[in-house]
């Protein structure tokens, strides 16, 4: 069962096209890690995935929950490691 699909996501921010019509999918149980390149749109794209940024164009379609962690966490400082796992 899918979990996460993307189909053809674009963003832009200006002249630069950072996503160019991307599609993943993500099963239930998969764990995903996106690598590459810096600017390569990897931070865009999860964050699209998890709603904070509109994609200009495409789909995303999310079946349950999904798990997402930031590259600069919020409350690092103030939770323990066991609290950064528990939901």
């Amino acid at each position: 069962m899918s979990r996460l699909v993307v189909s053809q996501v674009c963003k832009r921010y200006g002249r630069l096209d950072v996503l160019d019509h991307v599609d993943l999918v993500v099963e239930g149980g998969e764990v995903v890690a996106l690598t590459g390149e810096n600017g390569a749109g990897k931070s865009t794209l999860l964050r699209i995935c998890a709603g904070l940024v509109r994609a200009d164009s495409g789909a995303v379609t999310v079946d349950g929950r999904v798990g997402y962690c930031p590259q600069a966490p919020g409350l690092f400082e103030l939770l323990t490691a066991d609290d950064h796992l528990v939901m």
